[in-house]
């Protein structure tokens, strides 16, 4: 299982707007996508500071959002609500508990 961290910095006032925007358009968008196990979105609405946590299957089912377009998709689709670039990482799961 692999995991993928996305450090957001969202404007203040938009943290509202991110977040409908992730139930709306942005979660349908991982939950189409092959190997998706679970996502989570966590911030701090004083720093505007966030996470966007995902786990999946396989390496290659987390990285396929890139080489298909999806990840810049999502990350445009919040363009409005940013108040710097998205900043990715990705690791194996050693443990789960």
């Amino acid at each position: 299982m692999y995991a993928r961290a996305i450090s957001l910095q969202f404007h203040p006032g938009k943290i509202d707007d991110a977040i409908r925007l992730f139930q709306d358009s942005i979660a349908p968008i991982f939950k189409q996508q092959k190997g998706f196990k679970n996502g989570y979105l966590v911030g701090d609405r004083k720093t505007g500071k966030a996470v966007s946590f995902s786990l999946w299957e396989s390496e290659s089912d987390a990285t396929v959002m890139d080489s298909s377009g999806a990840y810049q998709k999502w990350t445009g689709m919040l363009a409005q609500c940013l108040a710097g670039p998205a900043v990715r990482e990705q690791d194996e799961v050693y443990l789960q508990f």
